[in-house]
């Protein structure tokens, strides 16, 4: 069994998940979703290949770099095999950051 480590950006991320959630879809759903996320996240220690490799960084030094689509948000995490650990870098939520990215988008061609 591995251990799973989120990185401070990670909990960061997570927060801003639940606020999200909070905000647009009421208290009892953004805890609802947020333990479905915490779960996922949990499964893996037990399966720490679940994700898919960044095909981009296979024959870089960072060569055990995965995405975890977990509903609406992807999860980057490095996986370490000899030390038995997942450190999870980031949880992005896919809505909200497609709203920033259009964002910047929009202004940017103004």
């Amino acid at each position: 069994m591995y251990r799973v480590i989120l990185y401070p950006e990670a909990r960061a991320d997570l927060f801003k998940i639940e606020a999200y959630l909070k905000q647009s879809f009421g208290q009892r759903t953004a805890q609802q979703k947020i333990k479905l996320l915490l779960d996922q996240l949990d499964s893996l220690s037990y399966f720490p290949r679940l994700g898919k490799r960044l095909p981009r960084f296979e024959a870089a030094e960072s060569e055990n770099l995965f995405t975890l689509q977990t509903g609406k948000n992807t999860v980057l995490y490095h996986l370490d095999d000899a030390q038995s650990v997942i450190s999870i870098y980031a949880i992005i939520d896919n809505r909200t950051e497609l709203i920033r990215a259009q964002a910047i988008f929009f202004r940017e061609r103004n």
